[in-house]
């Protein structure tokens, strides 16, 4: 299997535009891991055994920024992870999906099967819609500190969110991030270093992700798009997730076969930064050939 070329550090041209990435490590096999601005710190140690490569799918981090709104689909999410693997000369890899790119990961391995030795999906977004929809857990809203929250929406309707994507980045994030985590004591430590990055402010974030989600049509059914994954597939979730439905992680494991699902206590919808060495140690036992023991049917 041949690893990711040096330089370690650099940009492709994707469909639309120049995609950022980072090679981490020189293993014999290689791991491809979209969305490298929220991920790579996290999953970095992956690179003591192999080749990691984490990018930044357009619109996103260090990758080219939304200029042109017919260029924010899913196709064109999947179809870069391609031109990733292409570009890079990767013949055969593993790839770790978090949140939406759960999904854009699932359907390039079920286009590409025989390129796809293994397949990790991190707190996956819904499958279905309506597993989406039907999610409104009532801490959601116990969990919110309402003056903060809304110091915020009048910090937006100023236009912060536009001509402040760093501050009013951070602030959001001051507010949000007791709802991404499973034990609120955790949400202190939670440091946005994303907000760095104009790409990552929330409005930027939004609206790129609903033209892709858009993209798809209404009802669209992200789990069909995986009818065809072949490679052994973890879906790692947090049991405390209350911004992805947990039914969604054994909804997906259900669709692919033969896939298993790691439930982690009193984890949110950030596994990697939450319980990072647990989710490091997870995903490097999977990657090396078996299943974490926890890891069950869904």
């Amino acid at each position: 299997m041949t690893p990711a070329p040096r330089p370690a550090l650099g940009t492709i041209a994707g469909e639309a535009g120049a995609l950022w990435y980072h090679v981490v490590g020189s293993g014999p096999d290689t791991v491809l891991v979209p969305l490298g601005s929220w991920l790579d710190p996290a999953l970095a140690p992956l690179g003591d055994r192999h080749t990691v490569v984490f990018y930044d799918p357009r619109h996103r981090g260090q990758s080219h920024g939304l200029s042109d709104s017919t260029h924010a689909t899913f196709e064109g999410d999947v179809a870069d992870l391609e031109a990733m693997r292409r570009a890079l000369g990767i013949s055969r890899a593993a790839v770790i999906g978090y949140d939406y790119y759960a999904a854009v990961v699932s359907a390039w391995a079920a286009r590409h099967p025989d390129v796809v030795s293994r397949l990790v999906l991190l707190s996956p977004i819904e499958p279905l819609d309506s597993l989406a929809r039907a999610y409104n857990p009532p801490e959601r809203l116990a969990r919110l500190d309402t003056v903060a929250a809304r110091a915020l929406v009048k910090a937006r309707a100023a236009g912060r969110d536009t001509t402040d994507l760093a501050g009013y980045c951070d602030a959001f994030w001051r507010v949000n991030a007791r709802l991404f985590v499973g034990d609120t004591a955790q949400a202190a430590g939670i440091h946005a270093e994303w907000c760095r990055l104009a790409n990552e402010s929330p409005a930027r974030v939004a609206r790129a992700a609903g033209l892709a989600l858009s993209s798809l049509g209404e009802g669209s059914d992200l789990g069909r798009m995986a009818e065809g994954v072949t490679a052994p597939t973890l879906v790692i979730q947090g049991r405390r997730d209350l911004v992805a439905n947990p039914d969604g992680a054994r909804e997906w494991a259900r669709r692919i076969p033969g896939a298993r699902v790691l439930t982690l206590t009193n984890v949110g919808h950030l596994p990697h930064l939450e319980a990072g060495p647990q989710v490091v140690e997870a995903i490097a036992e999977f990657l090396g050939g078996r299943f974490p023991p926890r890891a069950t049917p869904p």
